[in-house]
This record gives structure tokens, C-alpha cells and sequence, in this order.
């Protein structure tokens, strides 16, 4: 039997749509910038952004950055673990450069996540083969807490790359396709 034959929806377009649905998911965007500047311009500019808000770092053709924790005078909240982490590499054409820009959470917030997902499945794990000796059992809607948390983040990192795109976007004086 054939799955086009019982669901009418390609197999490519299937596989298409779940990766834009995982990227989602997993906290990745990408953007394609064009600007007229050369790289080198590109670079100084990049460069001459202020430490004290966003950390970059520069090697060859490609750079990296992020907003640091205080730029906004804060206090470290749980939110700010979601700052993305932004990977950006410049391809230069003769009067146009571009800018592939991709964003995703910082390793140390896929690292707690990653955590706090496999604590909750080990507590319903143990909880459900008794391996706990708890007189009570844990209730399943703890898995929400988890689902809660992704989902705080994710609001906040889709803001937030949506303001380093801007910025980006400003400094570089870039458009995106």
C-alpha cells in the first residue's frame, strides 16, 4: 500500500512542512539580508557595535553575536536564557552582498531545557513502574510544565530575534528577501 495513495499530500511537501514545523519548534530561524555594502563595510560595521549591549565575535567572512543579559538595565530573569544566539555569514557579489543570518537559542538554554524535559519523563518513567516509593501518585499533568516552559521561551525568542533582525537590519542597511 501507498501512503500517496491514502493521504493526497505529497511526500516531499510533508517533509517540507515538518521542518519548518521543527524549526519552529526547536527555536531556529533563518534570514537571507541583502544590502549594498562590501563585506569589508559590512564588517567595521558590525565591529563598531557597542560591547556593552551585544557580544560579537568576527573570523573571516562570517560573524556571531547575541544580546548580552543587562541591555536592557534587567536582572538575569528566566527569560533571558532565550536570548538568541545569532550566526550571520556574508557572501559578496559584485553590487550586492548578502547576509545569511541564522538564529537559534543559546546552547546552555537547550542544555536546561534538555534537562528539565528528561527529569519530568523520568519522574512519570519511575512513577508508573513504582520504582518511587511514594504514597501518592504523581499526576501526568506534570508533563505540562515542561510544554509551559518551551512555550514562554519560544514567544520570547521569536521576539527577540525579530529585534536583532531589525537591528541588523538598520546597521547594515539591509533589506530582507
Amino acid at each position: 500500500m501507498d501512503l500517496e495513495n491514502i493521504f493526497p499530500i505529497k511526500k516531499e511537501t510533508l517533509v517540507s512542512k515538518s521542518k519548518i514545523l521543527l524549526n519552529y519548534l526547536f527555536m531556529r530561524e533563518r534570514y537571507i539580508l541583502y544590502t549594498h555594502l562590501s563585506e569589508k563595510k559590512i564588517l567595521v560595521r558590525i565591529s563598531s557595535i557597542l560591547q556593552e549591549k551585544y557580544f560579537h565575535r568576527i573570523i573571516q567572512n562570517q560573524f556571531q553575536m547575541y544580546r548580552k543579559v543587562s541591555y536592557r538595565g534587567e536582572d538575569m530573569s528566566s527569560s533571558s536564557i532565550a536570548i538568541p544566539y545569532l550566526q550571520g555569514t556574508i557572501f559578496p557579489e559584485a553590487k550586492i552582498s548578502f547576509i545569511s543570518i541564522i538564529t537559534k537559542p543559546h546552547p546552555m538554554f537547550t542544555f536546561i531545557t534538555s534537562l528539565f524535559y528528561i527529569i519530568v519523563i523520568t519522574l512519570i518513567i519511575a512513577d508508573t513502574f513504582g520504582i518511587l516509593n511514594a504514597t501518592a501518585k504523581i499526576s501526568p499533568m506534570i508533563l505540562f510544565l515542561p510544554l509551559v516552559w518551551h512555550l514562554h521561551h519560544l514567544i520570547y525568542f521569536k521576539n527577540e530575534s525579530n529585534i536583532i533582525k531589525k537591528f541588523l537590519m538598520q546597521v547594515l542597511e539591509a533589506k530582507d528577501s
